[in-house]
């Protein structure tokens, strides 16, 4: 009991001490407050007013107002002191904090994960170029300069990779990605849409500044693929129909339309008007240009991976022996000639002289 009566008894003496302290402290500004204002008023206005006074004048009210703000930091000290509040000092690591921020590419401390602020906003995509070395083929040159095959292909327009030409000049995208043309009634959404990318990518591969595009430009769409059917007709894996028409006869065994006999029919039998135009159903070479009593005029392509196609009844042929012809070029017309019972084109797919079934490759 003694010994809390006592704390008690301290406690409150220390309280009155505070209370002194504080009070002498105040008054102690008060004080300094009324002593300037009584020499201010001791001061003859009028008098240092005067030309030759000036000078001395302002010297003299510098020196007051030092001697003002230097007793009012004292005395707010003693104050701080007595109240016993305790002044931040500056704290540098905001700034430090801010500074990070603001440069690109450096983590910032004191947050879980770490982020890092990509420096090459709207940067157009400058390819690298590189000649074509003898041997060289696009896989390789791809694998070279870490990108994709089909961002090579679509890069340059390569529409065969086994045409690779030494000593022409090819560009290199510095990321994956293909090149769009783009088409009337095209936007931006759209075509990020349509890639299955984000449209921010394009934004800046392409350093467009404005939502409008036209018909006609040329875009990177970063990340993006190769339509299947463009990239396999590049590599010589695609087959398309030589013409579009009904099928008449598949690839089956069938009564021979001349014998009755009944016997494998190797191809398929597309039915077309007189004339109409035949394509090359893939790249290749032409290597037979010929006319038989069974196929009439009739044309073979030696296609890569040992495929082959045969074009047959054709009414006149517009290649010659020898010559490469790419997908889609015209190489012949729908006739009637050989053993035919109407216009129309037989079409054959070979591989190693198998015959396969064009269904299973055409495109």
């Amino acid at each position: 009991m003694t010994q809390l009566i006592a704390r008690q008894h301290v406690r409150r003496r220390t309280h009155r001490s505070v209370g002194t302290k504080n009070k002498k402290n105040i008054r102690s500004i008060q004080l300094h407050v009324s002593g300037i204002a009584a020499m201010i008023q001791m001061i003859n206005i009028k008098a240092i007013l005067k030309p030759r006074y000036l000078y001395a004048s302002g010297l003299i009210f510098v020196l007051l107002f030092v001697l003002f703000f230097a007793s009012s930091v004292i005395s707010l000290g003693m104050v701080v002191e007595a109240h016993g509040v305790e002044l931040l000092p500056r704290d540098d690591g905001i700034d430090s904090l801010i500074g990070d921020f603001l440069n690109p590419g450096i983590a910032i401390d004191g947050i879980d994960e770490e982020i890092f602020l990509d420096s090459n906003i709207l940067m157009q995509e400058t390819p690298r170029v590189y000649t074509v070395q003898p041997g060289d083929t696009v896989s390789e040159i791809a694998g070279e300069f870490g990108v994709r095959m089909d961002t090579v292909i679509s890069y340059n327009g390569i529409k065969d990779v086994r045409r690779l030409q030494a000593g022409i000049e090819i560009r290199i995208p510095s990321r994956d990605g293909v090149l769009y043309q783009v088409k009337a009634q095209d936007n931006l959404a759209g075509i990020a849409e349509r890639f299955g990318v984000t449209l921010n990518p394009i934004l800046d591969a392409n350093n467009i500044q404005s939502s409008v595009i036209h018909a006609g430009d040329t875009l990177f769409i970063p990340q993006a693929k190769m339509d299947d059917v463009q990239y396999r007709s590049s590599l010589g894996t695609l087959f398309v129909w030589p013409f579009r028409g009904n099928i008449t006869s598949g690839f089956e065994m069938r009564d021979d339309p001349f014998t009755d006999v009944r016997r494998m029919h190797n191809g398929l039998d597309i039915a077309g008007s007189q004339g109409a135009s035949v394509r090359a159903s893939n790249h290749g070479k032409v290597t037979t240009v010929a006319e038989s009593r069974t196929f009439g005029k009739y044309v073979v392509l030696s296609h890569a991976g040992g495929y082959q196609t045969l074009y047959a009844h054709l009414s006149t042929w517009t290649i010659r022996k020898g010559q490469w012809v790419d997908q889609y070029s015209i190489i012949g017309k729908v006739g009637n000639t050989g053993r035919s019972t109407g216009p129309h084109l037989h079409f054959s797919i070979y591989k190693n002289q198998v015959p396969l079934d064009p269904i299973r490759f055409l495109y």
